[in-house]
């Protein structure tokens, strides 16, 4: 059944957006797959105390992850996977042949441990203003983990990311298809990550590589306006497809910005792209304005909103189920001339 769609006009973005509900619905199912990995590295240890998995020391408990993870990959992706670890980050990349198409996503924030025990929440309490390659300030947190060099290696996460994009770019004659994705946290480092890449021209300079999606679903604040700006307008010229989710009753994407419900959640960030907000029914609202938005969050909701669960949930409704192609009717021989088949 078709979902209610609403449109909103919001500055710098399509008044006439349509929201892609498949893609987004698809893009979750690979936005999962950090925080599946994380949870069952978790099992070896607390986020801080056992450092061992982390760092590739412990190969039952990363055997135990990856294999936890690829269980719950789609099967077209599981053969073309690749996990990048950077202090207490995770990014995940994936290749689907069939779309010549790598997805990038983070994981989000670990619910383990005290605040003081967690990596995570501590990159998330950092959020003072650093300065982005794209232009304007972004949050320090969650953004030095994409660009610090690992002294092992002597590259970053983003030249990591970048080098498997380009393994692929050749694979094929038609350009390769470049998503990014992420909830929560990690939706912000999907954006950030996205956001530096813009910067170094990977898109723009090598015509067989194409921004194609940018999905993000529970984001709390990250960027500032300028930030923000640069990103949507370097975006729109790359035709890229940009979109900030937020399902009803997640409190987190008030989180650092300018509707933060306390003087410790308000901040001057905001997240990229249009704007999607979801009803537990699954009609959506795209770039609502303030007032619209207001109302809408001050609707009746349950607690616990902010899982992936409820993502995919919430995302499913909003998808209408694939129309199946009936089977054809076994005539009898005698017959000669073909059966019509029934057009739905």
């Amino acid at each position: 059944m078709g979902k209610k769609i609403m449109n909103n006009n919001t500055p710098n973005m399509q008044s006439d957006a349509q929201f892609p509900a498949q893609q987004a619905a698809d893009l979750m199912a690979i936005a999962r797959l950090p925080e599946i990995y994380e949870m069952e590295l978790h099992k070896s240890g607390s986020a801080l105390g056992d450092r061992k998995a982390w760092n590739g020391e412990n190969p039952a408990a990363n055997k135990a992850a990856h294999d936890s993870m690829i269980e719950a990959t789609p099967p077209e992706l599981r053969d073309n996977i690749k996990v990048i670890q950077f202090d207490n980050t995770t990014a995940i990349v994936t290749y689907a042949p069939e779309e010549h198409s790598v997805t990038v996503t983070f994981d989000p924030t670990s619910i383990r441990d005290n605040v003081f025990l967690n990596r995570d929440e501590l990159d998330n309490l950092a959020r003072e203003h650093s300065e982005h390659s794209l232009g304007g300030e972004v949050h320090n947190g969650l953004y030095r983990d994409m660009v610090e060099e690992d002294p092992k290696s002597n590259s970053s996460m983003i030249d990591k990311i970048s080098g498997i994009i380009h393994e692929h770019a050749y694979d094929q004659d038609t350009p390769l298809k470049v998503n990014f994705t992420g909830s929560s946290k990690g939706g912000a480092q999907a954006s950030l990550a996205a956001g530096e890449m813009m910067a170094e021209d990977l898109f723009s300079e090598d015509n067989n590589i194409e921004l194609n999606n940018v999905l993000l679903f529970g984001t709390i604040g990250y960027g500032d306006e300028e930030y923000v700006q640069n990103f949507n307008e370097n975006a729109q010229k790359l035709g890229a497809n940009v979109w900030s989710v937020e399902a009803h009753g997640d409190p987190m994407p008030t989180i650092l910005t300018p509707d933060g419900s306390s003087f410790f959640t308000r901040y001057d960030y905001d997240a990229v792209g249009n704007k999607a907000y979801i009803t537990a029914e699954g009609d959506v609202t795209v770039n609502p304005d303030k007032n619209t938005l207001d109302n809408l969050r001050s609707q009746p909701s349950s607690e616990g909103m902010h899982t992936s669960d409820n993502y995919t949930k919430v995302l499913d409704t909003t998808t209408p189920p694939a129309t199946q192609t009936p089977e054809p009717l076994n005539t009898p021989e005698a017959i000669t001339q073909p059966t019509s088949t029934l057009q739905l």
